[in-house]
């Protein structure tokens, strides 16, 4: 299972960054990952 998330990070001039992660893990483990994915986005304010 392959988990994206993408994270951007630009101004209102439309200058900065994207940033990209990819959880690749067994479905299993899927609560898990939607866990990090969750805290991720929260940390990051997005």
């Amino acid at each position: 299972m392959n988990t994206p998330i993408q994270l951007d990070n630009y101004d209102d001039n439309g200058v900065g960054y994207s940033l990209f992660f990819h959880f690749i893990a067994r479905e299993s483990h899927s609560d898990i990952v939607e866990m990090l994915k969750e805290d991720i986005i929260e940390v990051s304010g997005k």
